[in-house]
């Protein structure tokens, strides 16, 4: 772990991060458009500019691009080339809880499927996330609490502009393919930093007095101007505070391990351990196998959670654990997945036996003949008991399930069990 001096922690507020790594390689015409013009007489570089990319300011960079010698003396007939990036709209493909965009003087909550332009305000509530894909396949999951400007920002070059995100609070989680061109550009400013973006996996935080980033693949430069601060390399994070003006370069936390596992009538019990020292841990809760968007996160010093049976998906629990250093460095996520048990369902001469996965609660089980479950044949319950049988069942084909604790309007798990 390295301390930048005082002196250099000044430097921040105009620091460059440049990040870059390996990847696939985008289909410019997926995410460019690439127009041809043919030169007439009377046209210059600087109405053409303006014609096609919206700025005659890009005359110079048009000029490189289409390597014209002298922007004076244009010659009838010459083909030019003009580059216009398509990073925005960017398309909403996941959301949970509730998230706020104002565009202009409205305000609306954000639905999936939707597309966000620049120059829009995104505000995360409690514990809900969104997640963007933009058009040249950079990808965006915007924490709870968070609130960030979608901008476009003009550019030295033949492009006119580049997605730019400024993280006014909370945490952002980003994704760009590695792509050596001129359209595959990010730039994301928080209050201190200022982190220009290619081909890498990071992380951004931006709470009251401090400002963090962890690289997950790719490298950082830290620098101002040409004088580099440090290279931040894809396992290590930074922390900025801007009160004491400190720089913290550092390896990320340990990444956790899933030391303890069990399932109650409280829900998933886990005992979470590292191999060095932790300052803090946290669960994310997802919806779906692939982890798209989370629906839930738990943040505790503790090394124990405890995340309840409401949060299973088709029975199954989806989470990523990360702990945290003293710096609030964070760690490579682990992935863990847990099968909620199940009820077992055992024909007996004329009836059913049903063996819950636990025993200190209070369980009901109805059965009918309908799946509707209309008017149930038996509704039977049992406290702190660990198997029930119901006898003198005619043959039929019965529908089962089974309720946990005072939660009667959620089955926990469910069936069919013929008896003929």
């Amino acid at each position: 772990m390295r301390y930048l001096t005082r002196a250099a922690g000044r430097l921040i507020a105009s620091v460059l991060l440049t990040l870059a790594g390996m990847g696939c390689v985008l289909a410019a015409d997926q995410q460019v458009q690439v127009i041809q013009h043919t030169v007439v007489p009377g046209d210059t570089l600087w109405t053409l500019s303006k014609k096609y990319l919206g700025r005659s300011e890009e005359h110079l960079a048009v000029q490189q691009l289409n390597q014209v010698e002298n922007a004076r003396l244009l010659q009838p007939g010459k083909k030019l080339k003009f580059i216009t990036p398509q990073f925005y709209p960017a398309l909403v493909t996941a959301v949970t809880g509730v998230v706020w965009v104002m565009d202009g003087l409205e305000q609306r909550q954000l639905k999936v499927g939707e597309f966000v332009e620049a120059g829009s305000v995104l505000d995360v509530a409690e514990q809900s996330f969104v997640h963007l894909q933009f058009k040249n396949n950079i990808k965006l999951d915007i924490s709870p609490f968070s609130s960030v400007v979608l901008r476009q920002k003009s550019a030295t070059s033949a492009v006119p502009a580049i997605p730019q995100l400024n993280l006014q609070k909370g945490a952002l989680e980003i994704r760009v393919p590695g792509a050596k061109t001129p359209y595959n550009k990010l730039e994301v400013q928080n209050a201190e930093l200022t982190l220009g973006v290619r081909g890498t996996h990071f992380r951004v935080e931006q709470a009251q007095a401090v400002s963090r980033s962890e690289v997950l693949t790719g490298f950082v430069q830290a620098s101002e101007k040409q004088r580099v601060l440090a290279q931040v390399n894809a396992g290590e994070g930074i922390a900025f505070n801007r009160h004491t003006q400190g720089f913290v370069h550092e390896k990320m936390a340990p990444q956790p391990r899933i030391d303890g596992v069990f399932y109650d009538s409280e829900g998933l019990h886990l005992t979470i351990i590292t191999g060095g020292h932790s300052a803090a841990y946290k669960v994310k809760v997802y919806g779906d196998s692939q982890r798209t968007v989370p629906v839930h996160e738990f943040k505790s010093e503790k090394r124990t959670f405890v995340i309840p049976a409401e949060f299973a998906t088709d029975k199954q629990f989806h989470l990523t654990v990360t702990s945290f250093s003293r710096h609030g460095i964070e760690s490579y996520p682990v992935l863990y997945s847990y099968m909620q048990p199940q009820v077992k369902v055992t024909p007996l001469k004329s009836g059913l036996e049903f063996s819950f996965p636990y025993c200190d609660t209070t369980w009901r089980v109805q059965l009918a003949e309908s799946e509707q479950f209309l008017v149930p044949a038996v509704d039977r319950m049992g406290q702190n008991v660990c198997k029930m049988q119901v006898h003198n069942l005619p043959k039929a084909q019965w529908y089962w399930r089974v309720f946990e604790g005072n939660n009667h309007d959620w089955a926990m798990d469910s069936g069919q069990a013929p008896l003929f």
